[in-house]
């Protein structure tokens, strides 16, 4: 197995294989090490790849993150959980949501124009003076929205 050099908060890094070449004269012991050698090689693509899904799988988790004011817009967030994050004032407009769980997000006074919200959750999010203009909202669980009205957004 490759060995683990370091682990940053995300990143792993691993030791690299690699496997001497193999020549026409090879004996059974030669022939047994470049296979044990090919086997530590697979297994390290196999870790690497492991990681690599690892890493994926947490940014897709953003549950209770703050991004407050910040410019998501033409994302391909789809699959993201926001729930119960904040989400004031960013701009997600033209982003991919579809399949998002933004259930109890903040989502005051944010930007949903042109946003492809198709099967989202938003159930429970809050959504006063946010812009939902042009957003696919097909599919979208829009129980328990909370919208107060009057809130004017900069």
């Amino acid at each position: 197995m490759s060995q683990h050099i370091g682990v940053a908060a995300d990143q792993v890094f691993f030791n690299h294989v690699s496997c001497p070449q193999t020549s026409d004269d090879t004996d059974a012991k030669q022939q047994r090490h470049a296979e044990l050698c090919e086997e530590k090689a697979g297994q390290e693509e196999r870790e690497i790849g492991q990681a690599e899904q690892g890493t994926e799988q947490a940014e897709q988790s953003q549950q209770s993150t703050d991004h407050s004011g910040e410019d998501l817009n033409t994302a391909d967030l789809k699959g993201y959980d926001f729930s119960n994050s904040n989400l004031q004032n960013a701009d997600l407009s033209g982003s991919i949501l579809q399949g998002a769980n933004l259930a109890g997000a903040d989502l005051t006074c944010a930007s949903l124009a042109g946003a492809d919200l198709t099967g989202a959750n938003l159930a429970g999010a809050i959504l006063d003076g946010a812009d939902l203009t042009g957003a696919n909202l097909e599919g979208v669980d829009l129980s328990g929205v909370i919208t107060i009205g009057g809130t004017v957004c900069p």
